[in-house]
């Protein structure tokens, strides 16, 4: 049935997708229209392009894409090489990345530690990267969301796996040692937000009218108060990092220290940077002085979703595990409006990784993507079957 709707059928503008295993489990899930199992998606195009957005921390969970590990070899190859990067590490990180069975809640709360959980989605993300890549899915830009960047600026080749595992795995221990803080999401633009801050920092922009707040937990429950003495509402975000705040700046000298011995190169894929919002230039790209303020300093998403949208009708698609990225891009007005893809299932999600995986294959063809299907078909024949045309709906109509 599936090659002959995409063989034997002209593709509308209008596209739905949707995975099951038989005609009969079809046909249950086009009658129950589950949107989180049953995707409508419309066409942005003849090859958009596509953008791949790398989250940052607090968004890892224990047997994230664990599946896809056990059936996609290209997927595998790159875990394998990123935790072997690891080294004295590498058997601890992978016990909390696919704990035994009855341990899943120990190693989610050992993956909360900045050293334990930023290596670890920074390898699974380029390694969802490079296994869409194998699919034929090619990212035209990237972004990444704080830690997020360093994941996109491995995949562009500023840096090598090894020395972005590194990287980030010292950013993790460094961050290890900050006195505890936090952050607070606001619905309010940095404008509205500034008279409010304090002694706090601007720690993200994430759309016109979300920004998140970093400091102390004392500085934050106070201006949790004072916000809503004024009826705004704020949400605590789940991390005791004051990051991108001025509580970092004691780690900010070994950071450098650590960058000023890798080698950087200028991107092959253009990165939208958190510092400016703007293309990320090669010699920012290559200088350690960057990647520390890039740490330091605000992250200016709302910025780099507002050059994105310069070029309309891109296809965004969350590379990482979680779905922030994609609420986020939403929150930005991508896409129309319509939902954004994510690369892994929701972690309260039931179904497996590898479904969730061919329904987002599926779901940026419908976007006007073009994967290489060649690799669901295999290599066994396949022939047309009989089956109703489209039911267009037909009215007359005099002039």
């Amino acid at each position: 049935v599936a090659w002959t709707l995409k063989h034997g059928r002209r593709a509308f503008e209008h596209r739905r997708v949707l995975v099951a295993e038989t005609h009969e489990e079809a046909a249950r899930m086009l009658e129950a229209g589950d949107p989180r199992r049953v995707f409508t998606q419309r066409r942005l195009g003849d090859a958009p392009d596509v953008v791949f957005m790398f989250p940052g921390g607090g968004a890892q969970y224990p047997n994230m894409a664990r599946d896809l590990y056990e059936t996609e070899p290209v997927f595998a190859e790159w875990m394998d090489r990123g935790l072997a990067a690891l080294k004295d590490a590498e058997a601890e990180t992978r016990a909390l990345w696919l704990p035994a069975a009855g341990q899943e809640q120990t190693a989610a709360e050992a993956l909360r530690l900045p050293s334990k959980q930023l290596p670890l989605i920074l390898i699974v993300e380029v390694a969802l990267a490079k296994l869409w890549e194998s699919w034929g899915i090619r990212p035209a830009m990237l972004i990444g969301h704080s830690m997020g960047e360093n994941a996109a600026a491995c995949v562009a080749g500023v840096m090598t796996l090894e020395a972005a595992v590194g990287l980030v795995r010292l950013r993790g221990q460094l961050f290890d040692t900050v006195p505890a803080g936090g952050m607070l999401s606001v619905p309010l633009s940095e404008a509205a937000l500034k008279p409010y801050l304090g002694d706090l920092d601007i720690a993200s922009i994430n759309a016109p009218e979300l920004t998140v707040v970093s400091g102390s937990d004392a500085g934050l429950k106070d201006l949790a108060a004072r916000l809503k003495a004024d009826d705004i509402d704020t949400t605590r975000i789940a991390i005791d990092i004051a990051a991108h705040s001025k509580m970092l700046e004691g780690i900010l000298a070994a950071f450098r220290a650590h960058l000023a011995g890798m080698q950087l190169s200028p991107p092959q894929i253009p990165i939208i940077s958190n510092r400016s919002g703007q293309i990320l230039t090669d010699v920012e790209a290559t200088s350690p002085d960057y990647w520390v303020a890039h740490l330091r300093n605000t992250v200016r998403f709302a910025d780099g979703m507002a050059t994105l949208r310069q070029k309309p009708d891109r296809v965004y698609l969350e590379v990482g595990p979680g779905r922030a990225m994609a609420s986020l891009a939403q929150a930005n007005g991508v896409m129309g409006g319509q939902p954004v893809p994510a690369s892994l299932r929701h972690p309260d999600d039931t179904v497996s990784d590898d479904r969730h995986f061919i329904a987002t294959l599926g779901r940026l063809w419908a976007c006007g993507a073009d994967p290489d299907l060649t690799q669901l078909w295999g290599e066994a024949k396949r022939r047309r079957v009989p089956l109703p045309t489209y039911p267009f709906q037909r009215s007359r109509y005099f002039v």
